[in-house]
């Protein structure tokens, strides 16, 4: 969801799926012809670190650009080479209960789901 709209029902999932100590990872990137200040400034707030992968798209904010973003709400924005290492990081350092959240592009979904079936 890199739209107000979506960005506004993801931040409302995320509260709602949250309970006690949970500690939510946001996994996210986008293209750099969507408003990267908007959406993390709606969703950021529901998390704890966001984890920035490269996109391997042209069009893409660079890892790098889109946590210097992130950072701007006050949250801890951490560079991650790709997705699967991204979603990696936020595996090994995540507990039972906790939430890992993969958002902003739609490029970054295939990756994901790639990741995902290596470990199914």
């Amino acid at each position: 969801g890199h739209n107000p709209p979506a960005a506004a029902a993801l931040r409302k999932e995320l509260d709602a799926m949250r309970s006690g100590s949970a500690r939510l990872t946001l996994v996210g990137g986008m293209m750099r012809d969507k408003d990267a200040s908007a959406f993390l400034r709606t969703v950021a707030p529901a998390a704890d670190v966001i984890l920035c992968p490269e996109i391997n798209n042209g069009r893409a904010f660079t890892s790098e650009e889109f946590a210097h973003i992130a950072r701007k709400t006050g949250k801890t924005a951490i560079v991650s080479l790709n997705v699967s290492a991204a979603l990696d990081k936020a595996l090994d350092e995540s507990h039972a209960g906790d939430i890992i959240c993969l958002a902003g592009s739609f490029y970054m979904l295939y990756d994901g789901i790639e990741w995902l079936k290596k470990r199914s």
